[in-house]
C-alpha cells in the first residue's frame, strides 16, 4: 500500500511538472505572438506612411502638370493682334460701310 501511494505521488508530481512546462510553453507562445503583432503593426504604419507620401507626391505632380498644360494652352489660345492691324481693319470696315450707305 505504501508503495502504491509513493508511486501515485510520483506520478502526480510528474503530471504537475508537465503542467508547469505546458503553461510555460503557452506563456512563451503568447509572448512571441505579442512580439509578432507589434512588429506587424510597425510595418503597417511604415507602409501607410510610404503610401501616403507617394500619393501626395503623385497628386502634386499631376496638378502641376495639369496647370502647366492649362497655362500653355491658355497662352496659345489667345494670340495677340497688333494694335496697328486692328486699327487698319476697323478703318477698312468703316470705309466699306460708308460706301454701302450711299
Amino acid at each position: 500500500m505504501m508503495q502504491e501511494e509513493l508511486e501515485q505521488q510520483q506520478e502526480d508530481a510528474e503530471k504537475g511538472h508537465t503542467k508547469e512546462q505546458e503553461l510555460s510553453g503557452t506563456k512563451r507562445i503568447i509572448e512571441l505572438q505579442d512580439d509578432l503583432l507589434r512588429c506587424k503593426n510597425e510595418q503597417l504604419q511604415s507602409l501607410q506612411s510610404t503610401v501616403k507620401t507617394s500619393v501626395e507626391d503623385s497628386v502634386k505632380a499631376g496638378i502641376k502638370s495639369y496647370s502647366d498644360a492649362c497655362a500653355v494652352k491658355s497662352s496659345a489660345a489667345r494670340p495677340t493682334i497688333p494694335t496697328a492691324t486692328v486699327k487698319s481693319l476697323v478703318k477698312t470696315i468703316v470705309e466699306e460701310e460708308d460706301r454701302n450707305k450711299c
